[in-house]
């Protein structure tokens, strides 16, 4: 028997092809006798072809309706637990966001700082009139005139000591005297213009007066405190006095103390 698959040939009996081994024994040929009748050969029409390809589904596919899956939850290690009053609607009910109340800012403080553009000062002035306040070189010359006139209180003190039969030695134990005399005679000096309420003699003769920021003649309290601060910027190693050349207004200690000043009087 010839296998139809690769055309060995096999036994008639063979079940499988000994070359490739396909089944063989549903190819027995059946043996035509009289007793069959030959069959006519019918043409059958063929079938309509159809093309192969992507077909356009113009309806949408029928919608699949079903119950919503069911969340499953791990069973409790622990048993059964009692549900306390007021848990369930606390789990169920939905949480509330925390709302913060705005803040409102027009209330809160600022700093005053100093804008330099705007020729703004964070610090007020303290002379409120608008006098000028005089420079450092007229001050420096209405104390040197002062200074000058007490030095010649000094000198009639000594003079009238020395006609008084008394000799005049300059030695080391007379020094602090001669000193404490000089402190003296100068505290004096301003002592008794405070008394008079009026200003000192250098002040004048310079072309300045003093004034309070306000703009008016000082009181006669005022002017005590002036020599209070006089006194204080001159023990400090004269930083007292100085400190005019420092401040924004030309000011000393004893100014700010006494609230006082001295401008030019003929302005």
């Amino acid at each position: 028997m010839t296998c139809q698959y690769c055309r060995a040939q096999n036994d008639n009996d063979a079940h499988r092809c000994n070359r490739c081994g396909r089944r063989t024994f549903d190819q027995t040929p059946v043996q035509m006798t009289a007793a069959v009748p030959r069959l006519e050969t019918v043409e059958m029409p063929a079938p309509p072809s159809v093309a192969l390809g992507p077909r356009l589904v113009t309806e949408p596919p029928p919608k699949r309706v079903g119950e919503p899956p069911q969340p499953h939850y791990q069973a409790s290690l622990f048993g059964p637990i009692e549900a306390r009053p007021g848990t369930e609607e606390t789990a169920t009910a939905p949480k509330k966001s925390a709302s913060r109340a705005r803040r409102d800012y027009s209330t809160q403080q600022t700093l005053d700082f100093q804008d330099v553009r705007a020729g703004k000062n964070s610090v007020d002035a303290a002379v409120y009139c608008g006098a000028p306040v005089a420079v450092v070189a007229h001050r420096v010359m209405a104390a040197t005139v002062d200074g000058v006139l007490a030095v010649s209180a000094l000198a009639v003190f000594l003079t009238t000591f020395h006609l008084a039969g008394a000799e005049i030695v300059l030695i080391k134990e007379t020094v602090p005297y001669y000193a404490a005399a000089a402190i003296l005679i100068s505290l004096f000096y301003r002592v008794l213009f405070c008394i008079a309420n009026r200003d000192t003699p250098g002040t004048r003769w310079t072309g300045l007066r003093v004034l309070d920021f306000d703009g008016r003649i000082p009181t006669r309290k005022q002017r005590w405190y002036r020599l209070l601060g006089g006194c204080v910027g001159s023990i400090a190693v004269g930083i007292g006095l100085i400190w005019a050349i420092f401040d924004e207004e030309r000011l000393t200690w004893h100014d700010h103390m006494s609230k006082t000043f001295p401008t030019p009087r003929f302005l």
